[in-house]
């Protein structure tokens, strides 16, 4: 089964939303920021068989096989761009949690959201997990009472 993403923003601030199959998870590009002139980032909640970011509606910018987290990409002398997100997987749920990181790990997790809102890339894909034990520990992390915000790569972030 083959699964796309696309991710469509024009620097002049129009956006078309994120397309995805109906499927119980896909990769796609999250929290698009401009890091400093013509140099994008953005962060691919998992691994990915190719990402191709076309610049004004053409001109590729074939990145291959990537991985999950944070990825750049130049754009001089273009105004607009799209992320296509493409990956084989097979149908049902896959889990793309680490075991190793702490950030994805909740001793009393009380519900979960993701940030769906096209209308501020920086935030669009976020994780907000709501934590309901007051003083727990697990795996060598203390955590209280409150909401948790995580990027798609499930690293932990400030808002």
């Amino acid at each position: 089964m083959r699964f796309n993403r696309f991710l469509r923003f024009s620097l002049s601030i129009s956006f078309a939303a994120a397309l995805c199959s109906a499927a119980s998870a896909v990769p796609y590009a999250s929290s698009v920021r401009n890091t400093s002139g013509s140099s994008w980032e953005f962060v691919l909640n998992e691994a990915a068989d190719n990402v191709t970011v076309l610049r004004n509606g053409a001109n590729p910018v074939n990145l291959g096989t990537i991985g999950v987290g944070r990825h750049t990409f130049d754009m001089t002398g273009f105004s607009s761009f799209e992320i296509k997100v493409e990956d084989s997987a097979a149908a049902g749920w896959t889990s793309i949690t680490d075991p190793s990181n702490l950030f994805d790990d909740f001793t009393l997790p009380t519900g979960v959201a993701v940030q769906q809102d096209p209308s501020n890339l920086a935030y669009f894909g976020a994780v907000y997990v709501g934590h309901a034990n007051t003083t727990a520990t697990k795996s060598g992390r203390t955590m209280g009472d409150g909401i948790y915000a995580l990027t798609a790569d499930m690293k932990g972030v400030e808002l």
